[in-house]
């Protein structure tokens, strides 16, 4: 399977890992301090659309450096309270996935080279600069999803929901 396919098939793998869940079953979590399932699409979402922003800068700019010190990955609580993930509806953040998602997928489809375009990322918290092509990028999304789907499987068998 290529990193777009794995990628484009991600919103309806989130669909199937939240298939039936309702109400306060989203506020579910594993354990007292993690995130609950909510908090969890709503990074998604998030983390969505950072990945489709840097990915149009490499494409309209190969080798762009992308500063990422307006957002330090160890602060993904702080980053979350401050953007109401815990208690915000989810219906907006689960379509907002599939778009991008159908949008990069498509866009992709139209440019099919762009993949290899290359973009490195920087930030005073990361060890040395990050540097990746977009569909080496298009990869890890999917595979962030995964751990996350996991992650809400996890919760749901935990609770029995």
């Amino acid at each position: 399977m290529t990193a777009l396919q794995r990628y484009g098939r991600g919103a309806d793998d989130l669909d199937a890992a939240l298939m039936g869940i309702t109400g306060d079953t989203f506020d579910l979590v594993a354990m007292e301090g993690e995130w609950s399932i909510r908090a969890i699409v709503h990074h998604l979402a998030d983390v969505e659309l950072r990945q489709a922003f840097w990915w149009e800068a490499a494409i309209a700019n190969p080798g762009v450096c992308l500063s990422v010190d307006w957002r330090h990955p160890h602060l993904n609580r702080a980053w979350g309270a401050a953007l109401g993930f815990a208690t915000r509806p989810v219906a907006p953040s689960l379509a907002m996935i599939r778009q991008v998602r159908v949008y990069i997928v498509s866009f992709m489809a139209f440019k099919p080279h762009a993949l290899g375009h290359p973009f490195t990322l920087h930030g005073a918290d990361l060890p040395e600069p990050i540097h990746t092509t977009v569909g080496h990028s298009i990869w890890e999304m999917a595979g962030h999803l995964d751990e996350h789907l996991a992650e809400i499987r996890r919760i749901r068998t935990l609770h029995g929901a």
